[in-house]
């Protein structure tokens, strides 16, 4: 029995911790984790009823050495008396010691699986939450667009036309040639790809991602791709999107398991989770780099950031969804500076 529970935990562990540090759980993993929780609640029950069975036993122990000492002793049979009511000791002290070992399986248990059950309830609540922000933004942006075909209209500019009036029969118009911008080629790689670093040094994000997501787009296989996608969530962090620093980092974590910038890419996001206000998974992504890359200079910057996170449960907040229903907009943190050694602004 206890090696199933242990191989359960074993196997359900695993799948828990990787939901949680990428942040974007979908339906089929979320299915996947009710499956192991109802899993570990049936472990549970078996427990339970084990417990309950070793209960019955220990009384019926004890109502059969009550019986025993009632008895008057005979002078012939008092060594074997005294020999059984020996053994039913130590059978007792071992069922009971068996019995609180059990009832301790079954508090951790419970607490584990209470503390799953919360913690995929608060990753719904976010993604539900970050899903409405972007609606929001999608309805306001469709008010600007608005806004701006109603301005060009009144200036005269030709408007592309809605979709309820692309059946309208329009007068053919002249449209310039569309504009074809040319696709580095391999030897053009290394060069598109230090203008995007020079751009990040001076500060210049938003010009250094757009030149780092031509050079993913257009070149998919080549060997500076997956630093490419570093250095995207590098620009993302130094806004201060953590949110969409956590996912680009999360892309060189798991599409490019060999390249050099995943004990960075560990240690950053762990930051990031940080000045989300969620320090347990920013201590869980740190151990694991501690773990896989116990030698790196991101693993000691690692132990030292351990040091400051509290363990102490922040204080009660907003329901995110809540606040995105009462209109109030989620809060922006500022950008901290990166822990030494923790990105390394080479090139490779």
């Amino acid at each position: 029995m206890r090696y199933k529970l242990r191989t359960l935990v074993r196997l359900c562990l695993p799948a828990v911790v990787s939901v949680i540090v990428s942040g974007c759980a979908s339906t089929d993993e979320y299915s996947h984790i009710r499956n192991d929780l109802n899993a570990l609640r049936s472990a549970q029950y078996a427990q339970k009823d084990e417990i309950q069975d070793v209960k019955k036993r220990v009384a019926i122990i004890e109502t059969q050495k009550q019986q025993q000492q009632s008895k008057p002793a005979k002078p012939d049979v008092s060594d074997a008396i005294r020999e059984s009511q020996e053994s039913l000791n130590s059978k007792f002290e071992h069922l009971n010691r068996e019995m609180q070992q059990l009832q301790g399986r079954y508090d951790e248990r419970r607490h584990y699986v209470d503390k799953m059950i919360g913690e995929s309830k608060t990753d719904r609540d976010v993604l539900r939450a970050q899903i409405e922000h972007i609606e929001n933004d999608m309805k306001e942006l469709r008010l600007k667009m608005g806004r701006v075909d109603a301005a060009l209209q009144q200036k005269g500019v030709g408007i592309v036309p809605s979709r309820n009036e692309s059946n309208r029969e329009t007068p053919p118009t002249t449209q310039p040639p569309p504009t074809v911008q040319p696709q580095p080629e391999d030897g053009n790689v290394k060069t598109l790809y230090d203008a995007a670093i020079k751009d990040f040094q001076d500060g210049k994000f938003k010009e250094a991602r757009d030149k780092f997501y031509r050079l993913v787009k257009d070149n998919p296989a080549n060997q500076l791709t997956g630093n490419s996608h570093f250095w995207i969530a590098e620009t993302y962090y130094r806004e201060g999107s953590y949110e969409d620093a956590i996912l680009s980092y999360d892309v060189v974590v798991k599409k490019y398991p060999g390249n050099a910038k995943i004990p960075a890419a560990k240690l950053k996001q762990a930051q990031a989770f940080i000045e989300i206000k969620d320090p347990r998974t920013a201590k869980t992504i740190l151990q694991q780099l501690i773990e896989e890359f116990p030698k790196s200079a991101e693993a000691e910057a690692a132990k030292k950031t351990l040091q400051g996170i509290t363990t102490t449960p922040p204080p009660h907040k907003m329901d995110p969804a809540k606040k995105l229903q009462e209109g109030k907009p989620l809060p922006k943190t500022k950008p901290i500076r990166p822990v030494a050694n923790s990105t390394r602004q080479a090139d490779e």
